[in-house]
């Protein structure tokens, strides 16, 4: 990884990770990779440990296929898009420009155990729908539905928690290029895709 890409900021990893709280959970098996989607609560302490929490229905193939610690990676990916050759000042001087993608991922590296406890997934459900309900004025709480619904559904779960143990953080953003290259870049951003999160991303990047 180009080091003018590597992001090490372990606040401004952690919020992507909680502002794009889809991961891709993958690890390997005897015979493949085994691949998930799934929306994660990430837990942050002072000491520096870091845990992902997630669930999974019991019948997930991966819950008999992780007997014990089994080692994984999961990708959050941020905002991302397509940089045209043609906002480079440099294509006007001699056109040797080529089109580029711009992105933001965080990979945190770590163990996951599975986790066969009602209560344990109760606890994981209820954080992530009070995560992601918080900002609505009639916000929905998992006490609004019936406790044996509720109950029947949590027992079909199994939990899943991931210790971290590494985290790899890339922030591309156009800073290899010269400046006046990142000038017109956001220029132009600002022209055609105004409002962006991907020009928003860059300009912190780039000041």
């Amino acid at each position: 990884m180009p080091k003018v890409f590597v992001e090490k900021n372990r606040s401004k990893l952690i919020e992507l990770v909680e502002d794009n709280a889809l991961g891709t959970l993958v690890f390997s098996t005897p015979e493949e990779y085994d691949v998930n989607h799934l929306p994660f609560v990430i837990d942050s302490q002072d000491d520096g440990e870091i845990r992902l929490r997630a669930h999974l229905p019991k019948a997930n193939p991966l819950c008999a296929l992780v007997n014990g610690p089994q080692k994984c990676v999961v990708i959050f990916s941020g905002v991302d898009g397509y940089i045209s050759p043609s906002w480079y000042a440099t294509k006007k001087m001699h056109g040797k420009v080529v089109p580029t993608w711009n992105y933001s991922v965080v990979h945190m590296h770590g163990l996951m155990r599975v986790i066969d406890d009602p209560e344990w997934v109760y606890r994981q459900l209820t954080d992530l729908t009070d995560k992601n309900e918080r900002e609505r004025e009639e916000s929905w709480k998992i006490t609004d539905a019936p406790s044996d619904f509720i109950d029947s559904q949590t027992r079909a779960l199994a939990g899943l928690e991931i210790l971290v143990e590494r985290i790899d953080g890339k922030f591309k953003a156009s800073q290899n290029q010269p400046q006046e290259n990142k000038a017109t870049i956001l220029s132009a951003l600002e022209s055609e895709r105004p409002d962006t999160d991907l020009g928003r991303m860059m300009k912190t990047e780039l000041d």
